[in-house]
């Protein structure tokens, strides 16, 4: 009669009390941020009741891919349950406790737009052949902060090809996270050059020769400009060279404007000399390319048929490289 008693007693309590506890207990906040590409269970969820292997399987359930930093996801509890299920997790023996979803938040990072253009004028001024005191960067069109995730990350700048680094230039800004670029944006700056340059005072002609007569030397702020600067017109291409394209008044004079002449043709007889050790050799060749003052072409020795390459010196001279 004893023993009837007892299972009575219990039979009531479970009746009174419910179903007994479940073994393993899940608790899910309502929001959680994490840094991760994936959701895990155990990154969103407190587990308690398993250890081991077992808290590794459970913790390691996938959930879905996080979202991009600064963005959110909301996962439902029925996802969660189906999860269980399919892993072949017994939900009887699980107590899951949590709303009806949770908000799972990719952390993110935000750099500031100042600190990319600070560093962008800091590239250029050490990019640039010239005393920073004479440049002047101003700023056309900045992106606004760009959010990353919660990373160390580099900036890495990208010369434009191409292009003089004066006037307006648009300048590539790599972002580099984990070794990678994880995105590419642009700057848009303006670069001035305080600079002593020739200034036209009337329009030249193609075809003409240039007279310093043409110009005045004045000190200038100078942005966009084609080919290099001519400061000096001892300069090899103004002595040597001619208006390739006519230069407007008030223009400045660049390397753009002008061009040498071909000096020397294909087929044309010229002296050859070579300098061996103290002695100076000279021989007669044959032009096999035309050039220009300067520049580079092969010749062939009238003698011997065996070719060379050689500078122009002058219409009537080459100098043989050894």
């Amino acid at each position: 009669m004893r023993l009837k008693h007892i299972i009575t007693v219990i039979i009531f309590a479970i009746v009174l009390c419910g179903t007994v506890e479940a073994s393993v207990i899940i608790t899910i906040p309502d929001r959680v941020v994490i840094n991760k590409s994936w959701i895990e269970l155990g990154d969103i969820a407190t587990i308690k009741g398993l250890t081991g292997k077992d808290l590794m399987g459970l913790s390691s359930i996938k959930l879905g891919k996080a979202t991009l930093p600064g963005y959110s996801r909301e996962i439902p509890r029925g996802q969660i349950i189906l999860l269980l299920k399919d892993k072949g997790f017994s939900i009887p023996d699980i107590e899951l406790m949590m709303g009806e979803s949770v908000i799972v938040e990719t952390i993110s990072y935000q750099i500031p737009s100042k600190k990319i253009l600070a560093q962008a004028k800091e590239f250029l001024l050490k990019s640039l052949a010239y005393p920073p005191e004479r440049i002047t960067i101003k700023e056309k069109f900045i992106p606004p902060n760009i959010v990353v995730p919660a990373k160390n990350y580099q900036l890495e700048f990208v010369m434009p090809r191409n292009k003089s680094l004066s006037g307006d230039i648009s300048l590539q800004v790599k972002i580099i996270i984990d070794g990678a670029v994880y995105k590419n944006i642009f700057i848009r700056l303006q670069v001035s050059i305080l600079q002593d340059v020739f200034i036209a005072k009337r329009r030249i002609l193609r075809g003409e020769k240039i007279r310093e007569s043409d110009f005045s030397l004045e000190t200038s702020q100078v942005n966009a400009f084609r080919g290099e600067l001519i400061t000096d017109l001892e300069n090899h291409l103004v002595e040597y060279g001619k208006v390739s394209k006519y230069i407007p008044k008030g223009a400045v004079l660049t390397s753009d404007y002008l061009d040498l002449p071909i000096i020397v043709k294909v087929g044309d007889e010229i002296v050859a000399e070579i300098k061996m050790g103290a002695i100076m050799v000279t021989t007669k060749v044959e032009a096999r390319q035309r050039g220009k003052k300067g520049e580079y072409i092969i010749v062939e020795n009238l003698k011997t048929g065996r070719r060379f390459k050689a500078m122009i010196i002058n219409p009537h001279l080459v100098r043989l490289e050894q």
